[in-house]
């Protein structure tokens, strides 16, 4: 069975047809979800994330939810810096300490759509 050569020209449209199209479209839209998928959670020392006590002492029973924010690479995790690309916040999981491993009917899977455009450099 001969091959077929496809004659230089072809090619050369092509690459001026796509680099066109790329000329023209003014952005790149992306679109998805971030997923985590929490397992368990240990504070047994039922502390809070500024070091205080859980209830009236410590070791107090916390009310555990999570909260997520996506946002650019930081070297140093600014907490109350926006999250660029979307949050969302978990109803009440647990107490202090608890695992969704050993209860397979329960799962915690937070989604975070994201929705975002980089435009072009001109």
């Amino acid at each position: 069975m001969a091959s077929r050569v496809v004659p230089p020209s072809l090619w050369l449209l092509c690459f001026v047809a796509a680099s066109w199209a790329a000329l023209l479209l003014p952005a790149v839209r992306a679109s998805g979800f971030f997923e985590l998928q929490v397992l368990g959670i240990e504070n047994p020392g039922g502390l809070l994330l500024d070091g205080g006590c859980c209830g009236s002492r410590c070791p107090g029973r916390c009310n555990t939810y999570f909260r997520l924010c996506l946002k650019e690479y930081q070297a140093q995790v600014d907490l109350s810096g926006a999250c660029t690309f979307g949050n969302l916040t978990s109803p009440l999981i647990g107490g202090s300490s608890f695992s969704l491993q050993t209860h397979p009917d329960r799962q915690l899977l937070l989604r975070l759509p994201f929705h975002f455009r980089w435009t072009v450099m001109g």
